[in-house]
């Protein structure tokens, strides 16, 4: 036999008190900060065009799939 205890805790907090209580939110970010740390860390200057094949168009096979 299994017994389950549930407790109900209520607090009534006023707002200062449930503020404290929250996660405290990120710093604010810029939108050029934001964009000054994605040139930094990425490459945007060598990439390649990828894409799959459409639904009506035939799949080709690559010389690698042969």
């Amino acid at each position: 036999m299994i017994n389950y205890v549930v407790v109900h805790h209520f607090l009534q907090l006023n707002k200062e008190e449930a503020l404290k209580a929250l996660p405290h939110k990120a710093k604010e970010v810029s939108l050029e900060e934001a964009y000054e740390d994605l040139t930094k860390n990425l490459d945007i200057d060598t990439w390649e065009n990828k894409r799959g094949p459409r639904p009506w168009e035939e799949p080709q096979i690559s010389s690698k799939q042969k």
